[in-house]
């Protein structure tokens, strides 16, 4: 239930064509995200979040934290899906609200602890 509140909140976006784009969107957020975090940590971020969106899924491949800034991030979603920078937020800010507010509730702000600063913004914002 979770994950399809979270998809339709992302597919309603205006530049966002289908829930296929609006799935592959979230994935690609939240992975880089969970990619900023320890293994430990991301471990506990994806253990509350509902399926699919499970750690394999989100960070398992990766062997090391990312060291990705919050900068190349933005630039890195809005070149992989051909969206501009604000987009981007829209698109980020959305997917947090969503998840802070509809899914995990009061759970979020421990998350803020485990990133660098200009990253935990984007959630405290969102």
């Amino acid at each position: 239930m979770g994950y399809q509140i979270l998809l339709q909140k992302v597919a309603a976006l205006n530049f966002v064509s289908d829930e296929s784009r609006a799935d592959a969107m979230i994935k690609s957020v939240l992975g880089q995200f969970a990619s900023r975090m320890t293994e430990e940590h991301a471990q506990k971020f994806t253990a509350d979040l509902p399926e699919p969106l499970d750690y394999e899924k989100l960070r398992g491949h990766q062997a090391y934290v990312s060291s990705i800034s919050l900068d190349q991030f933005i630039t890195n979603v809005s070149e992989q899906f051909d969206i501009r920078q604000e987009q981007v937020q829209t698109l980020v800010s959305t997917i947090f609200h969503t998840i802070k507010v509809d899914i995990l509730k009061e759970k979020s702000s421990f998350w803020q602890q485990w990133l660098p600063s200009d990253w935990a913004v984007v959630i405290k914002d969102a």
